[in-house]
């Protein structure tokens, strides 16, 4: 796996983790184990954008809800304190898919998080998880009769670099195409401001390649808000 991956995957375990966090705080006390692969995580977590956080924010706490109806356990009002932690990258070797561990006493619920890219449509959501970044589902472990969750980010959100400057674009499937979503601010960068047409060949060919500009804030909403959005201007 490469470092970026690494870095992604440490980013996403820090938000979930503290979105958890949050959550559980206002039903029952609950501690974060500050480890060092806390640490690493939070570390990883400095290195995104600011649009890469708002998104990982939102798969986060997009699946807080299926992770509590899968695991009600965890928000029983307790006057018990709930250990969080990351587990070290050594358990992965083992063959250990549990990246965040939620402990109680003799009870330990295993939350497995997970990250990957690709692309998708609205169709992939789920009427519970519709308009979520993340997914969650849930095994079994026979062999230590544990259940875990696994908390999967799907994200087509992805970055063309021009003039030196990284603009977030989304692919998202649209009137039975996979279309390209850019911002504002990058369609001001192709254009010349004087003519407004393309400021060279390679803008030009840029611009061919993307179907609709929206404000730099709306890149980041849940899918089928971005997908009513272009409905309504695009109809």
């Amino acid at each position: 796996m490469s470092n970026a991956s690494n870095n992604q995957g440490r980013a996403y375990e820090f938000v979930c983790l503290n979105s958890l966090f949050k959550a559980i705080s206002k039903i029952r006390p609950a501690k974060i184990v500050r480890n060092s692969s806390y640490q690493a995580a939070e570390n990883a977590w400095e290195t995104l954008s600011h649009g890469e956080q708002t998104l990982y924010a939102l798969s986060a706490q997009s699946t807080i809800d299926t992770i509590f109806a899968l695991e009600p356990n965890i928000i029983e009002q307790s006057s018990d304190i709930l250990n969080l932690y990351i587990q070290n990258d050594q358990h992965g070797e083992e063959a250990d898919v549990r990246d965040i561990i939620i402990e109680r006493k003799d009870i330990i619920w295993e939350i497995g998080l997970s990250i990957k890219h690709k692309l998708f449509s609205s169709s992939d959501y789920g009427d519970n998880n519709r308009g979520a970044f993340g997914k969650v589902y849930h095994t079994y472990d026979l062999k230590n009769k544990r259940n875990i969750c696994h908390v999967v980010l799907d994200s087509e959100f992805e970055y063309i670099e021009y003039n030196g400057t990284r603009y977030p674009i989304r692919y998202v499937h649209f009137w039975d195409m996979n279309v390209c979503i850019a911002t504002i601010s990058f369609e001001k960068a192709l254009f010349d401001e004087k003519t407004g047409l393309p400021s060279s060949r390679n803008a030009e060919a840029i611009d061919d390649t993307i179907f609709y500009f929206v404000q730099d804030n709306e890149i980041y909403l849940p899918q089928h808000q971005l997908l009513r959005l272009i409905e309504k201007q695009v109809a």
